[in-house]
């Protein structure tokens, strides 16, 4: 009897058991069903392709299928994926008046799985400035296109292209070619071209500088005059500065032309002027890089200038820089092609044309 009741006890315990570990169950599948959210996971949808609730993780995405395959490359530890990404590329070539231009030097260049990591091609445009890559794998491709007598516009002669990120691809369409334009070369002047590194003191003396004939400082009488000032740092490491440039009897045009091929008649200023004081909130350290046309002279010349200049602060330099690059026509004429659209490259200043 004693035997029987701890069988039927045994019985009932297991019974509870059972039944506790069922519920449990059911309670952990229904809990992870809600965890999974509408949009599942990149593992979920890889292990059904088909699954049509995956959606990209790009916006407006044109190639979900790819963008579900690299991301799966991704989990999977295949970096190399992207490296063989389909490269297929379309571009016209234009002049300035947006006519189609033939015989331009196109050169394609892209990162691939090559044992030199890179690959290279080059072709031409046709008649109707059009040109193609096709065929291609890889990830990233740049194009740049060049003619002889042209001069490549910054934005639109040199361009990358992502080909393997999904978040960043470019889709080729032949019917929408990328555009490339350049400039048509016009009459070219024999300039005067110089680069000069000035060295004003800090205590605002004038500095006297002379374009013509080989850029040189004057003790007097420059086509160009320079002054800064530069204070003693105060208790917050801030100090007022202040720089004055000018051309007597002339003056300076602000530029920001790509092609600063022809100088305006008039609307110069004989005097450029930047300060600022060492208590100003909007503070900021004496440092200018521009563009300008410029009038000097008698007889009166033109020219085009970059300006750039650096008030250092006076406890670690005890002087001040500022470097000028120009192009001149020594004739007269106004204008100021020479077969190069940039003006040399400012100098370092600090080593260069000491005070006479």
């Amino acid at each position: 009897m004693k035997a029987t009741k701890i069988i039927f006890v045994s019985g009932l315990l297991v019974l509870a058991g059972w039944t506790i570990f069922r519920v449990r169950s059911k309670d952990d599948v229904n809990t992870s069903a809600a965890s999974v959210p509408a949009q599942q996971s990149l593992k979920t949808a890889a292990a059904t392709p088909a699954n049509k609730a995956w959606v990209s993780p790009v916006p407006n995405d044109r190639d979900p299928e790819y963008t579900y395959r690299s991301l799966k490359a991704d989990e999977q530890g295949d970096h190399e994926f992207q490296g063989r990404a389909p490269i297929s590329f379309f571009g016209r070539v234009v002049d300035q008046d947006d006519q189609p231009l033939a015989g331009a030097l196109i050169e394609f260049s892209w990162t691939d799985l090559s044992a030199k990591g890179t690959s290279q091609a080059t072709t031409s445009s046709g008649g109707a400035g059009l040109f193609e890559l096709l065929g291609r794998t890889g990830k990233y491709l740049s194009v740049k296109v060049q003619k002889d007598g042209y001069y490549p516009y910054r934005d639109f002669s040199w361009n990358s292209y992502e080909f393997g990120s999904p978040f960043s691809r470019h889709f080729p369409d032949k019917n929408a070619p990328v555009l490339f334009r350049l400039k048509k070369q016009g009459t070219l002047e024999p300039l005067v071209t110089w680069s000069a590194g000035l060295r004003p003191t800090p205590d605002g003396k004038k500095l006297d500088f002379q374009f013509l004939p080989d850029g040189q400082v004057v003790a007097e009488g420059g086509d160009i005059q320079v002054s800064c000032a530069v204070e003693p740092e105060d208790e917050n490491r801030r100090y007022g500065w202040a720089v004055k440039v000018s051309i007597p009897g002339g003056g300076f045009l602000k530029t920001d032309e790509e092609f600063q091929f022809l100088a305006p008649p008039d609307g110069y200023v004989e005097t450029l002027e930047w300060s600022m004081k060492a208590d100003d909130p909007e503070w900021k350290a004496g440092t200018k890089t521009e563009d300008y046309y410029i009038r000097f002279g008698n007889p009166v010349r033109y020219g085009r200038v970059r300006i750039g200049f650096y008030a250092n602060r006076v406890k670690f330099y005890k002087f001040s820089n500022f470097g000028l690059s120009y192009w001149i026509n020594p004739s007269g004429s106004r204008v100021l092609e020479a077969g190069k659209r940039e003006p040399p490259s400012l100098p370092e200043t600090r080593l260069q044309n000491r005070r006479p």
